[in-house]
């Protein structure tokens, strides 16, 4: 049995592999592309797919890196075809996490699909060897120049690329800057017409209406709104209707029969509002009316007396003037009647010799009130040449007539002043609206001396980025009131509002409620100038001698002024002399007249009031009275409003686009004159737009899709395999620029593990033996210097059976001829010896240059090298967690300690091991120097062998040259075997795969 078990243990350490899986590892399945295929995970010790719900390309980006591949551009698709179970559904990956499993999901094996939905990813980039970032790229121009867009910019992890399991570089390898956060400047257009409202009169000619809205899109961010008309009218319901007579509104009253007194008056109507017509009836009611009309007493209009003599001259020289008078008594006014119309005192110049008169200053006026309050001002007096003027001849005043002093001598007061707004912060949301702030200081310039802190706030919120998110449209503050439609007797003025703020976007509902809001303005009358009535007739003249007056008037009542209308120009009163006969009599002033009405109604103007020298009047040489018979004031000091005017068209701009069709505009300004005093605003609008046209614009290129992968550029050895695309969606035009990236991608091509294959049968039946399983790198086998699958291909355990029968047997057994049995054995261990070496070798063999391993051989790292090239005991393999151990001289290949994986059988306790030798020998010696090609079984302490045969020892000290399996426990055994020794002593040396064969 002991055979059985020997050959079992060679077979076991020729195909001896470390194989691991760990807890959340993925791998792609059912497509020969290394880079492609369905996703699986590792869970739980079984393999299982996820959900392409939700999976998107961050998602797929983390599966790709945690693959191994450097990638930032990885896709997802819907794979299928997957079995149980199903691992993942949802995930949530940012795009930083290192592992699949560490992104946001329902939870393992919670889900709610099937296996139709299994999702596969395409993996692009190249597979990473202890990775470390490069540097990073340039920003890419920004996806939009306003709106809000972003630009990016990657890393590779390739400086060095990684490799196998080696960590991933640390950190993210795509990052993304918001830029162009200015609002777009759109321009409104027309929405489609509303259909035609139903017609608003059944006959006689109706309208209906139909409307459009500038809404498509509205303007926005300094947009042009629309040109054009928002309503259109059509006539409708063009038949005749019968209409009714209704009528007019009275006619004003006739003159009453008589001028004063009890008379009579009346007034007319007609059946015109409107003419019955086409069947309609006739006004019911009379179409005259009759009034009695008390009237007061006659009034008697009053008339001039004669003009009196002319009075002395009140100057000698320097022109005087002479007066003379009469009165409005031929006959007086009574009862209202007019009093006499004209002046009841004429003038004339007389004397007009000059006077020569010396000038003389007046006395000096009051300072003037300083021209500032601070930081040294000015005040001044004056004083004129005017007590007398100089006249005539005479001599001007000598000397100054102003002076000046300095006053407020003292500083400022500064009153701090904004500076310019920093620029706006990150909106705190990518979508849906979010907020930016701005902030400014109070320094430009600073308060001081006491001036007062800037009014206003020194931060300022805005509304940011509402695109891309469902927003119901929300209405913005409404604007301005426009112009009245009237300036009096009530008109009516229009405010706007938009439905952005924000506006409905992403299926968001429009405001609710109007856009626009009227309400009546200028309620107040207009304004109505007067107008004269007819003159009165002459009155009575007041006067029996000494001259009197007559007097006509006329009133400013045809119409009467009204609401500050201005008043009529001209006289009131007319007077004629009457009764001029003279009676000496002196003049004497009668009481002052009303103030007269202000020669301007704004800006400043005179009002004066008379008195005449008329009680009585200076008649018959009497004297005239002393005094002036006119006297003024200024009036009306308010400032006059001042309506604006609009000024001259500026230029016009330049056009808005550089290309393709589009817009430019003039404006004007409202400051010919501009509104003061709370004058109106220029009506119209201050800006005009026109078409423009310029060149084609340029097209940028972009990419088309990748072609398919090319045929690898070698059979073995490691090759690359293409693919390319072309700048042809669309091609770069009119001066566009060519895509950004490179026309040609490349790819290596890793292997995958498949299943394991069932437990073989144990390999005894009875007492203790092995089981195995395999697997094959071929889902999907490594092409194109792609790397090997990771780990061992097969698997090993115990089987325990039950005890042998032979094993009792021979014990009890008494040996007549100890040489026979010996020889018999140790040529029957030769045969065994033989065949397991045929065996092993043909094993060996047969995975070394099965299909998928002839090109290239790599266990678990990077060893491509030939057979002839395995034989260079100096050539060094490439490994993960790999260590030689410090003492073994050997020609024995991928030899090395992994303390984690030592199997069964192969137990050597010794410390020290040289060794040359070809098939295993499993060994407790301390020290062996041996050049057996087989196997040897020792027990002595000190064994040199070169047996051809198995030998087993006891024997102190064994010279051999055996080529057959020869187990020690020595002490000391030099050999020059050329097999593989597993120990399980100090160091721990685990033979692979790698051997020469001889």
């Amino acid at each position: 049995m002991w055979i059985f078990s020997l050959i079992s243990t060679t077979l076991f350490i020729c195909t001896l592999v470390v194989e691991g899986q760990v807890e959340g590892d993925l791998r792609l399945a059912g497509r020969s592309n290394p880079k492609e295929g369905r996703l699986e995970i590792y869970h739980n010790t079984t393999w299982g797919t996820i959900c392409d719900d939700g999976f998107g390309s961050p998602d797929a980006n983390v599966a790709c890196r945690q693959l191994g591949y450097r990638t930032s551009t990885s896709t997802s698709y819907t794979a299928a075809g997957g079995s149980d179970p199903i691992w993942l559904d949802s995930m949530g990956c940012d795009g930083s996490e290192s592992r699949i499993d560490l992104c946001n999901h329902r939870g393992w094996k919670t889900h709610n699909c099937g296996h139709g939905e299994d999702v596969g990813v395409r993996c692009t980039g190249e597979y990473t060897l202890n990775g470390n970032w490069g540097t990073w790229s340039s920003w890419t121009t920004c996806s939009a120049s306003c709106d809000s867009g972003f630009k990016t910019r990657n890393r590779l992890c390739n400086n060095p690329v990684r490799f196998s399991s080696i960590s991933y570089c640390h950190g993210k390898s795509f990052e993304v800057l918001k830029c162009s956060t200015a609002r777009c400047r759109v321009d409104g257009n027309w929405g489609t017409w509303s259909i035609w409202s139903v017609c608003n009169a059944t006959c006689g000619g109706g309208v209906k209406i139909r409307t459009r809205n500038c809404n498509n899109p509205y303007p926005s961010a300094g947009g042009y709104t629309c040109s054009g008309m928002t309503e259109e009218t059509l006539i409708c319901a063009e038949s005749n209707c019968p209409v009714n007579g209704g009528w007019s509104e009275w006619n004003g009253w006739s003159f009453c029969s008589t001028l004063c007194g009890t008379g009579n008056r009346t007034r007319t109507r007609l059946c015109d509002n409107p003419s019955p017509s086409y069947g309609g009836r006739i006004c019911n009611g009379t179409s005259s009316d009759l009034d009695s009309w008390n009237t007061h007493e006659c009034p008697v209009d009053g008339y001039w007396s004669g003009w009196s003599s002319w009075n002395i001259c009140s100057a000698t020289c320097d022109s005087g003037i002479q007066d003379r008078t009469r009165k409005c008594d031929a006959p007086q006014p009574i009862n209202g009647g007019l009093y006499c119309n004209g002046t009841k005192i004429e003038s004339r110049p007389c004397n007009n010799i000059n006077c020569k008169i010396d000038g003389n200053w007046g006395t000096w006026s009051i300072w003037s009130a300083c021209n500032a309050t601070c930081g040294g001002g000015l005040k001044k007096r004056t004083r004129k040449c005017n007590n007398p003027y100089p006249s005539a001849g005479g001599y001007t005043c000598s000397g100054m007539a102003e002076e000046t002093l300095l006053c407020a001598e003292s500083n400022c007061p500064v009153n701090g002043g904004w500076s310019e707004w920093n620029g706006w912060s990150l909106c705190s949301s990518l979508c849906g609206s979010g907020n930016r702030t701005r902030t400014r200081l109070c320094d430009n310039p600073p308060q001081s001396d006491g001036g007062s802190f800037c009014n206003g706030n020194s931060s300022d919120l805005d509304i940011c980025n509402t695109h891309e998110c469902p927003v119901d449209g929300s209405w913005s503050g409404w604007s301005s009131w426009n112009t009245c439609s009237a300036t009096c007797n009530g008109g009516i003025q229009d405010r706007t509002r938009k439905c952005d703020a924000p506006q409905p976007i992403n299926g968001g509902l429009y405001c609710n409620g109007t856009m626009i809001e009227s309400r009546p303005c200028n309620n107040n009358n207009c304004k109505v100038d007067g107008n004269w009535s007819t003159w009165s007739i002459w009155s009575v003249c007041n006067a029996t001698c000494g001259g009197g007056v007559q007097i006509r008037t006329r009133n400013c009542n045809n119409p009467y002024p009204y609401n500050g209308g201005s008043t009529c120009s001209g006289m009131a009163e007319e007077t004629l002399l009457c009764a001029e006969s003279n009676c000496p009599v002196d003049g004497n002033w009668s009481g002052w007249s009303s103030w007269n009405i202000c020669s301007a109604t704004c800006d400043g103007g005179i009002q004066d009031r008379t008195r005449k020298c008329d009680s009585p009047n200076q008649s018959n040489g009497g004297l005239y009275c002393n005094g002036t018979m006119i006297e003024s004031r200024s009036c009306n000091n308010i400032n006059c409003e001042i309506d604006g005017q609009w000024g001259t068209w500026q230029e016009w701009e330049a056009c808005n686009t550089t290309c393709g069709n589009g817009f430019k505009q003039r404006i004007r300004k409202c400051d010919s004159p501009a509104p003061y005093f709370g004058g109106s605003e220029c009506i119209g609008l201050d800006f005009d737009t026109k078409t423009c046209y310029q060149d084609t614009c340029p097209v940028d290129g972009n990419w088309g899709g990748w072609s398919s992968w090319n045929i690898c550029s070698a059979t073995c050895n490691g090759g690359i395999q293409d693919r390319t695309r072309k700048c042809d969606a669309p091609q770069p035009i009119n001066g566009g620029l060519y895509c950004n990236g490179t026309m040609i991608e490349s790819r290596p091509f890793d292997g995958q593990w498949g299943t394991w294959q069932e437990w073989d049968a144990c390999n005894t039946t009875c007492g203790n033996g092995t089981q195995q399983r395999i697997r094959k790198c071929d889902s999907p086998s490594p092409y194109f210097n792609g790397s090997e699958c990771m780990g061992i291909d097969f698997d090993n355990k115990t089987c325990y059976q039950d005890i042998c029968p032979d094993a009792q047997l021979q014990a009890n057994e008494d040996t007549p001829n100890f040489i026979s049995p010996v020889i018999l054995g140790s040529v029957a261990v030769v045969f065994i010896v033989i065949t397991a070496a045929i065996t092993c070798i043909s094993f060996f063999v047969f995975r070394r240059f099965r299909p998928g391993k002839v090109e290239t051989r790599n266990i678990n790292g990077r060893n491509t090298e030939s057979l002839a090239e395995l034989r260079v005991t100096t050539q060094e393999n490439d490994y993960d967690c790999v260590r030689r151990v410090s003492r073994v001289q050997s020609n024995v290949y991928d030899t090395f300690n992994n303390e984690s994986n030592v199997y069964v059988n192969t137990q050597i306790t010794a410390a020290t091991i040289e060794t040359g030798a070809h098939v295993n020998i499993p060994c407790n010696a301390v020290n062996i120097d041996t050049s057996a090609i087989a196997n040897i079984l020792c027990n002595a302490d000190n064994a040199a062998t070169g047996a051809h045969a198995n030998i087993p020892c006891t024997a102190d000290n064994i010279e051999t040259g055996a080529h057959a399996n020869i187990p020690c426990n020595a002490d000391n055994i030099a050999t020059g075997a050329h097999a593989n020794i597993p120990c399980t002593g100090d160091h721990v040396d685990e033979v692979y795969e790698n051997l020469e064969m001889f």
